[in-house]
């Protein structure tokens, strides 16, 4: 902070400086809702998951290959009805598992935002300009809302692809059940 009142522009060249700080700041704020409501689907991914988990293990344990399976000559060939079943079951709880572990990842604790103590703050811009003040304040929030931005788009992609996994477990849950049918 100290270095960027030292760099300050003359307050007549960057009379914006107050309007850019409130952007700044709306942006902030704007980044971290949108990370709460991450880590609350998140959250709800995570239980629908434990759910499926337990709700898998209610499968058939029992299933027989139809013809209308393309590869059903070759598991036929290879596997028992049962044993295709029971490799399904692994699938699907390996997807749910590591579906749970991706949001786990998410909230895994990561450091955003710069943190400048109030006696730093009355220490060093006491005496400075509100103008200056503000182009001090400035490079602290841009600092902040790019760390925002990497943890909003970390937990964004491990939410992607969390939700990927739990779709490949619930196409194979489907299947077994169908299988089971047959």
């Amino acid at each position: 902070m100290e270095e960027s009142l030292k760099n300050e522009v003359p307050l007549e060249s960057n009379s914006n400086a107050e309007l850019i700080y409130n952007h700044i700041n709306s942006s902030i704020d704007i980044l971290r809702k949108g990370i709460d409501s991450l880590n609350t689907k998140l959250s709800a991914l995570i239980g629908f998951d434990a759910l499926l988990i337990r709700f898998s293990s209610g499968l058939p344990n029992q299933c027989s290959v139809s013809e209308w399976l393309i590869f059903s000559n070759y598991i036929n060939g290879h596997l028992s009805n049962g044993h295709f079943c029971l490799l399904l079951r692994i699938f699907i709880c390996t997807f749910l598992l590591l579906s749970i572990t991706l949001g786990l990842c998410g909230f895994s604790p990561k450091s955003g935002g710069t943190l400048v103590k109030p006696d730093e703050l009355i220490e060093k811009c006491l005496h400075v300009s509100k103008e200056a003040y503000y182009q001090a304040l400035l490079v602290e929030l841009q600092e902040t809302y790019n760390d925002f931005l990497l943890i909003r788009k970390s937990k964004s992609n491990l939410l992607r692809l969390a939700v990927v996994f739990l779709g490949f477990a619930t196409l194979l849950s489907g299947l077994d059940i169908l299988l089971s049918f047959s």
